[in-house]
């Protein structure tokens, strides 16, 4: 039953709790068709039922099923509109449609159709010349609310966006490997190059009066020079390790270009994880990622992390076509690769189809990290 719920009447989890919410704005709909002859009230209530199911299965779509979905909608509630003279379903097709259209290559596809249909059904509802005054602010109000719901929710979608990318920046600057870094090399190498200095000096002053100890700086010198080049390399090595908040950011625009809309979740929290892990985390999420562009036909790629005591959990999820099941890890390399990673790690993997793929990581933490 759980499964059932999950596949075919909740809403993804990604979503939160807002389209519930919106959903109590329904029972207006249904206090209005409750009025009806019982006949045309049973048909309407049926495909009331059935926009409810398209607008929740438009969250899980991907490609050109967007679209499909979306003209569904538009059919639904022009529908209903005309049986009922209730249009403010057009909002719900609205929100979707101001949702999607950031990464929907032919947007105007549907906000046409969407304009046309639902200015001829206010016009049914609400015929201005002939309007009754008392019907009036109803009036204004629907055609506020409905012409205005394609920019309101593509405005929220893009401020959630770019809240997101400026927090996750704001992150990586607060932060920053060069700042510690720099530190680092202020710390060690600024104090040694000055020492390596003195010695020198010292060197070139005993050459004549002291040789043997002359020497002996001379072999200090080159002992020192050794660590510090030891140092460096290691400084270079620390330098090639990338954070998940960077490899995220960098993930982010190549998802955009490719009309595939990133949505994260607790990404904050990584900021103290091992480096290492970090590391590895941003390899997988880098191959996740294109796997996603290339093969998912999918317009969403959602990324959970958090961590337990003993456990960093990350969850990637897109909603594409899911992984073939003809097809086990071990035959594809980019997943034999992920799981080798992971493995070193001494953590755990698991591939899975659910409404796309799903992969689920757990690491454990080392004590110390």
């Amino acid at each position: 039953m759980k499964k059932f719920l999950k596949k075919h009447v909740l809403f993804p989890s990604y979503v939160g709790l807002a389209p519930y919410f919106w959903l109590l704005w329904l029972f207006p709909a249904v206090s209005v068709l409750l009025t009806l002859p019982t006949i045309m009230r049973n048909i309407t209530l049926i495909l009331l039922i059935i926009f409810v199911k398209v607008y929740r299965d438009c969250f899980l779509a991907r490609d050109k099923g967007v679209v499909i979905n979306i003209f569904c909608q538009l059919i639904l509630a022009a529908t209903l509109s005309f049986f009922a003279k209730y249009p403010f379903l057009y909002i719900y097709t609205g929100f979707t449609i101001g949702t999607f259209s950031i990464n929907m290559k032919n947007a105007k596809l549907v906000i046409v159709p969407y304009y046309v249909l639902s200015t001829i059904s206010l016009y049914l509802a609400y015929p201005l010349p002939s309007m009754a005054v008392g019907d009036v602010p109803a009036a204004i109000i629907n055609y506020l609310f409905i012409f205005g719901t394609i920019p309101a929710s593509n405005s929220l979608s893009k401020s959630y966006r770019l809240g997101k990318q400026n927090n996750r920046l704001e992150l990586i600057a607060r932060h920053s490997e060069r700042d510690r870094i720099a530190q680092q090399l202020h710390d060690n190498l600024g104090q040694s190059f000055s020492m390596l200095a003195l010695k020198a000096e010292l060197a070139e002053k005993l050459l004549e009066k002291d040789p043997v100890l002359a020497k002996q700086q001379l072999k200090d010198i080159a002992a020192a020079s050794r660590q510090n080049l030891d140092l460096v390399r290691e400084i270079v090595a620390d330098m090639k390790h990338s954070t998940i908040l960077q490899t995220l950011d960098i993930q982010q625009s190549n998802l955009d270009k490719s009309g595939i809309m990133l949505h994260t979740k607790n990404e904050e929290i990584t900021v103290d994880w091992n480096k290492d892990i970090q590391n590895t985390i941003s390899q997988i999420i880098t191959e996740l990622v294109t796997n996603a562009i290339r093969y998912s036909h999918g317009n969403l790629f959602s990324v959970t992390f958090s961590q337990n005591k003993n456990q960093y959990l990350i969850t990637v999820h897109d909603n594409g076509i899911g992984f073939d099941k003809n097809i086990s890890y071990k035959k594809s390399f980019g997943l034999s690769g992920i799981k080798k990673r992971i493995d070193y790690l001494d953590g755990n993997v698991n591939f899975d189809n659910d409404n796309g793929a799903k992969i689920d990581i757990s690491i454990p933490i080392v004590k110390g990290d």
